[in-house]
């Protein structure tokens, strides 16, 4: 019998081979894991179909036939991981941590490989993140940090996270940056299960007290915010961050104008943007952009769209700090030296 472990998500120096279909792969994983099928999509479309037309017989035969070939890309892959990281551990797991997963670990313990199945799968560790979303009494408590669009939320945050201060990245999790314009700068579209999985392990894998977090509403591009989270996030203790508009605009036009997806994806979500705007409004900044004043362009859709709608929410807070930052160093410092003095025991 394949030797099974649970899965723990605080455990660093563990490889997860996911041995599922890619489009399964695709739709929620393990983070870190890297998918290696056993019978990719098409092969599984192939065994299903003898198996209904032909016979259990020849859908096995198939299965077999395919997933033989490629032993010894899992001989390899071990190969490779032992040699990087020899007290790594590797576990394999499929949907339910059943024939797929088990049967490739139980061949390759065999050969004497030192490798495990784990138990129950993606389903287990699924039900382990939503246990997890669904227990606010396991979450650190939250500072939330405010902000209008270009003061460097998101920048100040990971210069947090380089020096070791605890922080939940929504918009990385989500791969979007939360505004009509916040795919620009991102390369793929986000699953709400990956979504789930990330926050988990932000959170999870390295516990603490506290953790710093961007203020976002509850739907982030594609993804929405789980209710529990959504509400603890809310209810922690906020910062406002203030920046002048001229560094903002400076900031904005340095983070999109020069990523690689700016030009397909502007026009199309600037034109999500024009119902909200008045017609004059919609004429001007779209001369703006098509001549590429940019600055223009930003200064107009700061002043007109996006500062009114965060000024409403805003309003909505308390703060317990207010930071001038007028660079992103000055802000992460100011941060960093409120979080010393006023929590320094839970780091």
């Amino acid at each position: 019998m394949a030797l099974k472990i649970p899965f723990d998500v605080t455990r660093q120096n563990i490889y997860y081979i996911d041995v599922r279909s890619e489009s399964e792969f695709e739709q929620g994983h393990i983070v870190g894991a890297v998918n290696m099928p056993i019978l990719n999509d098409q092969e599984r479309h192939d065994v299903g179909t003898l198996y209904k037309q032909v016979s259990v017989e020849e859908a096995k035969r198939l299965g077999l036939k395919v997933a033989s070939g490629k032993v010894i890309d899992y001989f390899d892959a071990i190969c490779r991981i032992k040699a990087e990281s020899p007290d790594a551990a590797i576990a394999f797991y499929c949907a339910r941590g059943g024939f797929r997963s088990r049967s490739i670990t139980q061949l390759l313990q065999g050969i004497g490989e030192n490798v495990h199945c784990l138990d129950g799968g993606y389903k287990n560790y699924r039900h382990q993140v939503l246990d997890y979303l669904d227990t606010p009494s396991k979450y650190p408590k939250f500072i939330m940090v405010h902000g209008l669009t270009g003061v460097g939320k998101t920048k100040l945050l990971t210069g947090l996270m380089r020096k070791g201060y605890p922080v939940l990245d929504l918009e990385g999790a989500a791969n979007h940056k939360g505004s009509h314009l916040g795919a620009i700068g991102t390369n793929e579209i986000q699953r709400m299960q990956m979504f789930e999985n990330t926050v988990f392990h932000q959170l999870a894998a390295s516990p603490a007290e506290y953790a710093f977090v961007e203020s976002e509403s509850k739907r982030i591009g594609s993804i929405y915010v789980p209710p529990k989270l959504f509400e603890a996030i809310r209810s922690g203790e906020h910062i406002m961050v203030q920046r002048n508009l001229e560094n903002r605009i400076k900031a904005l036009i340095d983070e999109y104008c020069g990523a690689e997806n700016f030009e397909p994806l502007i026009w199309p979500a600037f034109d999500r943007i024009r119902p909200y705007l008045s017609k004059e409004a919609y004429t001007r900044m779209a001369e703006e952009l098509q001549s590429a004043q940019y600055e223009a362009f930003v200064a107009d859709i700061l002043t007109k769209h996006y500062d009114p709608i965060y000024q409403k929410s805003i309003k909505n807070y308390v703060y317990d700090l207010s930071i001038q930052a007028e660079t992103d160093e000055s802000g992460i410092n100011a941060l960093a030296q409120w979080y010393d003095t006023t929590h320094a025991a839970s780091l």
